[in-house]
């Protein structure tokens, strides 16, 4: 059979193939053919899994909260030694603990940061701001108050019958063989709400450690119904 005038055996015209007795179509290139394209991968079906992340404050709360329960552990422990006739240790060592643990949590909160892609939030940071400044303050008033306790003369106790000295600014507890003992507590009286006031031979009074609602009421020593202790 005759080829058709202008073609022959092989020559691709819009798609068909001249095989010499008809038109054939030509199929697409292989994709494994050379300067053809790769293959893309397969769609994924259905919604990936996520990648498990902790938040700053997840990672940090544990700590943060570690610290908080051991500096309020320690002022606790030390407010019952300062208002104990036994006495106490100060375990000031926890404080220690306690910015160290706070150290961890910070570090922990920028390393989850860094992970998740966000920041603490501005609640998170107000709480961890208001908790530990009340914390910071109450560690300083605790300290303030044992070393204030730790300065007065060893074995004295603010009681009546108790010594006192006027240093001219302040009254201060003395030991009843100083020569500078001017003064004797006679009787304990109430500030609260049972107020009761000091005799009227009394020339002043201090307020008892430890107990904000009662105060001694001071005489000279020697005056009438002062007593020599």
């Amino acid at each position: 059979m005759d080829e058709p005038r202008g073609y022959q055996v092989g020559d691709v015209a819009n798609g068909y193939r001249w095989n010499g007795t008809s038109w054939e179509p030509v199929p697409p290139p292989s994709p494994t053919s050379a300067g053809a394209p790769p293959l893309l991968p397969p769609p994924v079906m259905g919604v990936p899994t996520p990648v498990p992340t902790t938040t700053p404050a997840q990672a940090a709360s544990g700590l943060f909260w570690a610290g908080v329960a051991v500096a309020l552990a320690v002022s606790a422990i030390t407010y019952f030694a300062l208002h104990s006739d036994s006495g106490g240790i100060f375990w000031f060592g926890g404080y220690f603990l306690t910015v160290g643990l706070w150290r961890r949590a910070y570090a922990r909160a920028k390393a989850a940061e860094s992970r998740s892609g966000t920041r603490l939030s501005q609640p998170a940071r107000a709480i961890a701001g208001v908790v530990g400044g009340a914390v910071v303050v109450l560690a300083i008033g605790i300290s303030l108050a044992w070393i204030g306790s730790y300065n007065q003369p060893h074995g004295l106790t603010d009681k009546v019958g108790s010594c006192w000295t006027d240093n001219g600014t302040t009254v201060s507890l003395v030991d009843c063989a100083d020569p500078n003992a001017d003064y004797v507590a006679v009787s304990i009286v109430s500030t609260g709400s049972e107020r009761t006031t000091c005799p009227s031979e009394a020339i002043g009074s201090v307020t008892v450690s430890g107990h904000p609602d009662s105060s001694l009421c001071l005489d000279r020593r020697g005056a009438a119904g002062a007593g020599t202790p």
